[in-house]
């Protein structure tokens, strides 16, 4: 039996989750920009792939499948686009707040990820980054910020994939 707290909180995270300011858009693949629109300002902003995933802001507030996708476009140009911005690495944080049902626990030396989930603690699950991005159900149960990271491990396996 639910208590009237736990429904509250219940529709808290769902709207949490689901209301996000900021939304991908578009890609533009000659430029390399990403297209996002801010809910606040009610104004779109074109922003350089580098950019946008070193910024842990834009990437939390945007939804999880929109983050893989970001992801998987830089994942795509990696190579080319880690050279450029080898002086203005800040870091890549995976640590993550918030309730979301899955969570990534580690990755092997093919770039398949293991995952665990908060309901089912004790099984670890090895799958393809290509799988999970695919199935919009699945990824966003991730952080948007796991997701973006997922999304870049699927767009490297591909550029490599040829």
């Amino acid at each position: 039996m639910y208590t009237f707290n736990s429904i509250i909180s219940l529709i808290f995270n769902y709207l949490m989750r689901n209301l996000k300011k900021i939304h991908y858009k578009g890609y533009d693949e000659k430029k390399r920009h990403i297209i996002i629109y801010n809910r606040l300002s009610r104004s779109y902003t074109f922003l350089n792939l580098s950019e946008i995933v070193y910024d842990s802001f834009i990437i939390s507030n945007i939804s999880s499948a929109s983050a893989s996708i970001i992801g998987y476009h830089y994942g795509l140009h990696y190579n080319e686009m880690n050279m450029a911005n080898k002086a203005n690495f800040h870091g890549f944080s995976l640590n993550t707040k918030g309730n979301y049902d899955y969570y990534l626990l580690s990755m092997n030396r093919n770039k398949n990820v293991n995952i665990g989930s908060i309901s089912n603690c004790f099984n670890a699950l090895n799958v393809n980054p290509c799988e999970i991005i695919c199935r919009k159900e699945l990824i966003e149960q991730f952080h948007p910020i796991q997701a973006c990271f997922i999304g870049m491990l699927a767009g490297i396996k591909t550029s490599k994939a040829g």
